[in-house]
């Protein structure tokens, strides 16, 4: 069967924006010293990645942070707040939840506040018709 729109012109692969460093490839992460990937962990069974302003809002952490948190917990409050949002229920193939990110500003422990993000999360295909999460800002697609 013929493509009744053509032929395609160019099209970027999941692959691609991952090689790229437009998608961050959460599906291996495991935190040091750890058998298992954080995802299989929280009981997710689908690869996911994040976009990079929705990586690094939410799990990626400054120099500043080094030895006060970790890419691990913050990955795991993510997936933790992406699991109990899914389990409230949802119509779709997208969800739209917060996590709240501890900020460290420069004065110290005092200046510490909390911040809380939204995330979108969208179960689609990926390179392939296999289901794969696709975590971002509520605004980005």
């Amino acid at each position: 069967m013929d493509n009744i729109f053509g032929e395609v012109l160019y099209a970027y692969s999941r692959k691609q924006a991952i090689e790229d460093g437009i998608l961050v490839d959460m599906t291996e992460y495991k935190p040091e010293n750890e058998n298992i990937p954080m995802l299989k962990q929280a009981g997710f069974k689908y690869p996911m990645a994040f976009t990079r302003t929705a990586y690094f809002e939410a799990v990626g952490l400054p120099e500043n942070y080094s030895g006060i948190q970790s890419i691990s917990g913050r990955f795991w409050d993510v997936l933790m707040c992406l699991y109990f949002a899914i389990k409230k229920g949802t119509s779709g193939s997208e969800i739209v939840f917060s996590v709240t990110v501890r900020q460290i500003e420069s004065g110290g422990d005092d200046a510490d506040e909390s911040k809380v993000i939204r995330l979108k999360c969208v179960l689609g295909p990926g390179d392939t018709p296999d289901p794969v999460f696709t975590v971002m800002l509520p605004d980005e697609d």
